[in-house]
């Protein structure tokens, strides 16, 4: 073996001279050196991301479970001190577009809901709005009604526009309704509001119907302008629908009298117990002006049904017209069970109340 040949093996076995690059001294070393210090900066970076990433999903897969599943407990802070309170500064503290469809969804507690959007209020209206028209009906539901718990507290006026729209075009009936709740929550006197509640009772579904004419019955006189599209339900083929159309007629204008005529001989002519039960309820609601109502409701008295004579008993008490005291106190008398016995109490001390009053008044010179 030659002596160049000796030198080159020698050489395979010195490891720092094997190959160039690996002998710091090698003139060659310079090119092989300059890969070593890349691959150590990749191994730090990933072991910073191990060390951050890893215990960042952990911590939001915590943060999910514990508002999703453990509710307001932990949200609020409440809860175990060391995941409770990071849980609910995230969800305080994360941009409103990350978690607020989160809180929006089915699962989320509405105490929850309110909590969230109540302390962040002042951004959250604008984000409400938009998700009214969302084409997930719970989000579009929720969001109604989070706008419609927090507008006693919060001018949520520019959720208006919006609500209105939702009212007519959301494909969802209930999202429809609740927009409908939310406008009466908000400002339900405003010139278009008021023409959303009498938009709403063209609607195809029958609860878009009803809740539009309730709130129609609370507005007033304020909304005479529905009474050419309230009358037409009257024929419609669901009593629930009918009846409170009746209703809003008389509370817009008590002067139509053929609304309640015609109340209380559906009431009359009713055989289902349910329906029968829901009349009684809307006459109670419209109290003194439902006077003529009596004499029938004191038929009620004596019916078969203790649920059906509890609830005739409730709206002769918040009519108020002391006739009907001696049936009351009889039916007290001959109550059943706790419910009834609770219900005719009730209205017997309303009447004894106005009784009093009408006594008070006759004495004052």
């Amino acid at each position: 073996m030659s002596d160049k040949e000796t030198k080159t093996v020698d050489r395979l076995y010195e490891p720092d001279k094997a190959c160039p690059g690996l002998d710091p001294g090698d003139p060659e070393a310079k090119s092989g050196t300059d890969q070593f210090p890349r691959v150590e900066r990749e191994d730090k970076a990933l072991k910073i991301s191990m060390w951050i990433g890893v215990p960042t999903v952990l911590f939001i897969l915590i943060f999910w479970i514990c508002y999703n599943y453990l509710g307001l407990w932990f949200i609020r802070g409440s809860g175990v001190t060391l995941i409770g309170r990071p849980c609910s500064w995230l969800l305080m503290n994360l941009p409103l577009q990350m978690v607020g469809n989160g809180v929006l969804h089915e699962g989320i507690s509405w105490r929850v809901q309110h909590y969230f959007f109540y302390e962040r209020r002042r951004e959250a209206i604008p984000y409400l709005a938009k998700k009214v028209m969302s084409s997930n009906e719970t989000v579009a539901q929720n969001a109604a009604q989070t706008l419609h718990n927090i507008a006693h507290v919060v001018n949520a006026k520019e959720a208006v526009p919006a609500l209105i729209m939702a009212s007519k075009h959301n494909k969802h009936p209930v999202a429809r309704e609740m927009a409908l709740t939310a406008l009466a929550a908000i400002d339900p006197k405003a010139r278009n509001v008021i023409n959303a509640f009498i938009e709403a009772l063209k609607d195809e579904n029958s609860r878009v119907k009803i809740e539009a004419a309730e709130i129609l019955a609370r507005i007033g006189p304020a909304a005479a302008d529905a009474l050419p599209d309230l009358f037409p339900l009257l024929q419609h083929e669901k009593v629930y629908v009918q009846i409170p159309a009746a209703c809003a007629i008389i509370k817009i204008n008590p002067e139509k009298k053929e609304a309640l005529t015609f109340i209380i001989e559906r009431l009359k002519k009713e055989e289902n117990s349910n329906c029968y039960c829901r009349i009684a309820e809307y006459l109670g609601r419209l109290g003194p002006q439902a006077k003529d109502a009596v004499p029938i409701l004191i038929e009620v008295l004596s019916d078969i049904e203790y649920y059906t004579r509890s609830v005739a008993a409730l709206a002769l008490g918040e009519i108020g017209d002391i006739s009907a005291l001696p049936f009351l106190k009889k039916g007290l008398k001959e109550a059943i069970n706790k419910q009834e016995k609770d219900s005719f109490q009730k209205a017997i001390d309303k009447l004894e109340e106005v009784k009093a009053k009408q006594m008070q008044s006759k004495n004052q010179p």
